[in-house]
């Protein structure tokens, strides 16, 4: 049976071009992105870390016959610091939005911006519209 699918076509660029230009234009406009994303990162790490250790730690207190005050006393640290983490992811979140619309507003100039200076026989070829709407939709459609 022969293979239908096309092959993909291959990117322009590499990842670390994307992540470089996508950090330059953050870094040019408005720097508080970078430092939100590694706040996101690093509440991200710090969850998984408690998520890691409430296991453990509450079978090991269970296994070691302490008294159940201090079960629950370790049950209510546990729960409290992962809702202090998932606040504060919440609010970085929050807080976060706008820049990272303004972020895609720029992207979206720049599409159009190109889209315009462009010669005129590109406007009514169907690779390059298809292009720009590929472009469009993935700036569009992120969520982040």
């Amino acid at each position: 049976m022969a293979d239908s699918a096309k092959p993909s076509e291959k990117s322009k660029y590499n990842l670390f071009q994307n992540t470089g230009f996508m950090v330059k234009l953050a870094w040019g406009h408005k720097k508080s992105v970078l430092f939100f994303c590694v706040g996101a990162a690093a509440l991200a790490v710090v969850t998984n870390v408690i998520g890691l250790f409430i296991s453990p730690i509450i079978l090991g207190e269970i296994e070691s016959s302490l008294p159940l005050s201090r079960l629950i006393t370790t049950i209510i640290l546990f729960v409290v610091s992962l809702m202090v983490v998932y606040a504060a992811q919440a609010y970085l979140a929050t807080v976060s939005r706008s820049n990272n619309i303004h972020l895609m507003a720029l992207l979206l100039a720049k599409i159009q911006e190109k889209f315009m200076k462009t010669s005129y026989p590109n406007t009514e070829e169907q690779a390059f519209l298809k292009k720009v709407d590929k472009a469009k939709t993935s700036v569009i459609s992120n969520d982040n």
